[in-house]
């Protein structure tokens, strides 16, 4: 939501930079009480879907150039926020597809390939 709002908000003006990657140490991921953060995740998502019905006539078109991948607009941080989500859900059904072969040591050829 923060960069698909901050082009929207703020157009010609690049965000601040952020490395997702290095968020997993810095906010301490996997010592998280779970339960905690699927709440937390369910009440941001909720605010994210306000804000996106909350929001009129959005210029989708609006934009910054990024140093090195060019023009960025709003659209493009939405859909790939829905793309970043998709991936993550991939991921889910992955770990569970492979916990479910690891538990039954069946194969799971017939179900389909994945």
């Amino acid at each position: 939501r923060f960069r698909t709002k901050w082009v929207l908000e703020k157009p010609n003006q690049v965000p601040p930079p952020f490395n997702p990657l290095n968020w997993i140490e810095e906010r301490q991921y996997m010592k998280q009480n779970y339960q905690e953060m699927i709440e937390n995740f369910v009440k941001e998502r909720g605010e994210s879907i306000k804000w996106l019905k909350s929001i009129q006539n959005p210029k989708w078109d609006n934009s910054f150039e990024h140093p090195k991948l060019g023009k960025m607009t709003a659209e493009y941080f939405l859909n790939n926020w829905l793309a970043h989500d998709y991936l993550h859900m991939r991921q889910i059904i992955k770990l569970k597809f492979d916990y479910l072969h690891s538990q039954t040591k069946s194969d799971l050829n017939y179900a389909g390939t994945w």
